[in-house]
């Protein structure tokens, strides 16, 4: 998994960094995992990266409600939850990065992308 490699080498380079998976699909699994993360994590979050991404290429009309909802749900709901449970304690500390992970379908239009690029157009937005 490249996850646990990331945070392996993180770890090795002298950082902190855990490795807490959820379904990001599930609203419920990613209020579990935000709070479960800052435990994995040592106690606090310092940077969220709000990386994760799903992708279907095929044509708007042939894009189904399902698809639909969970490409908004992995590449905008989640993110929006997860910054929103985590982000108040990096500004009561008084330090903390949350970085949005977006591309050029979120700027541009890119053929068979829309939905993809809607959804991160509209995680581009969230500042």
């Amino acid at each position: 998994m490249r996850g646990k490699e990331i945070c392996e080498e993180t770890r090795a380079a002298g950082g902190r960094a855990a490795l807490v998976p959820a379904d990001l699909t599930d609203p419920d699994a990613v209020s579990d995992l935000a709070r479960r993360a800052p435990a994995k994590a040592g106690g606090q979050i310092d940077i969220l990266v709000n990386n994760a991404g799903d992708g279907f290429y095929a044509p708007t009309e042939g894009i189904s409600l399902e698809t639909f909802e969970a490409l908004f749900a992995v590449n905008t709901r989640a993110p929006f939850h997860l910054t929103a449970a985590l982000a108040p304690a990096m500004a009561q500390r008084g330090h903390g990065v949350v970085v949005n992970v977006t591309g050029t379908a979120a700027d541009l239009g890119v053929a068979a992308l829309s939905v993809f690029g809607g959804a991160k157009a509209a995680l581009a937005s969230m500042r």
